[in-house]
């Protein structure tokens, strides 16, 4: 019989053989989204951090821990024609579209255009600690309920539900994450699930995402009232 001591060993070293292989497994997969994303087979998007020193902004890991007065831009491009909407939801669930804002005609993308928000500035963080959320939303058309908040409100929607502010606080999971939960809540769009290469810090790509196929192995492209979300969380201590 084996000492607790001498199974820990073989469980550790179980665990290490295995780590390699794990990794390389992830790098194959992130590699397979990047090429798929790169050839236009598949609608997607990549996005990039980016954080401010010394009035030079360098492209930052997303699930990296901010303060505040941290300055950052986001930058991002599509490898389709379409449209992209950012909303960000506060700690503590205040939810406004910051992509388009009023200042804008439209918010269509072209594909292979590198964009950045804020145009011509920054963001920073300012005291309200905490997870702040950018969903990035795309679309092949424009979605009726986020131009009118834009127009009527200033890009308020109002608070998230309590819930879902709780169940941020609590997974405190950050970085550019792919939601299980897929849904945009707007109605009369169809939601659909995206594959995540994630970025590490000084990544001039950024994370790529692409939309997961139709389970008919038929269409790889957000068809008309398609939407695709991710978030990019920030965590703020």
């Amino acid at each position: 019989m084996k000492s607790p001591r001498t199974i820990s060993l073989v469980l550790i070293m179980a665990a290490a053989l295995a780590a390699p292989a794990l990794s390389q497994k992830s790098d194959s997969r992130s590699r397979g989204i990047q090429a798929s994303y790169d050839d236009g087979k598949v609608d997607g998007m990549r996005v990039v951090v980016l954080r401010g020193e010394g009035g030079k902004f360098t492209p930052v890991d997303p699930s990296r821990q901010f303060k505040k007065d941290d300055q950052i831009k986001i930058a991002f491009e599509g490898n389709f024609d379409g449209y992209v909407y950012v909303v960000n939801v506060t700690p503590h669930g205040k939810k406004k579209v910051l992509f388009p804002h009023g200042e804008m005609n439209n918010n269509m993308i072209t594909a292979d255009q590198r964009y950045e928000l804020p145009t011509g500035g920054f963001m920073y963080f300012d005291e309200e600690k905490g997870l702040e959320v950018l969903q990035v939303i795309m679309s092949r058309g424009p979605i009726a309920l986020y131009d009118q908040a834009v127009k009527n409100s200033g890009g308020i929607l109002g608070d998230t539900a309590p819930s879902a502010a709780a169940e941020l606080a609590m997974n405190a999971k950050s970085g550019v994450v792919v939601p299980q939960e897929k849904s945009v809540g707007v109605p009369g769009v169809r939601s659909r699930g995206l594959e995540l290469a994630p970025a590490t810090d000084n990544d001039e790509k950024g994370s790529t995402l692409i939309a997961n196929p139709e389970k008919n192995g038929k269409s790889t492209r957000l068809e008309k009232g398609d939407v695709a979300m991710f978030e990019i969380r920030l965590k703020h201590v």
